[in-house]
């Protein structure tokens, strides 16, 4: 089983084609098209939330 995993990790090796940044309030969107060394594209969307302290100090 692990074996598996592990080619199907190496198969999924990614290409980044495209990627953009939208920012929307206190949210971030990334957006990225990827290609396995198969020629398989996908898209990854990832988000961000900024938190702000009381201080005005903020994390993600």
């Amino acid at each position: 089983m692990i074996e598996r995993i592990m080619r199907e990790n190496d198969m999924l090796e990614k290409e980044e084609i495209f990627s953009k940044v939208l920012r929307a309030g206190r949210r971030t969107y990334f957006f990225d098209v990827r290609a396995t060394k198969a020629d398989d594209y996908y898209i990854t969307i990832t988000e961000s939330k900024k938190f702000t302290e009381e201080d005005g100090s903020f994390h993600f």
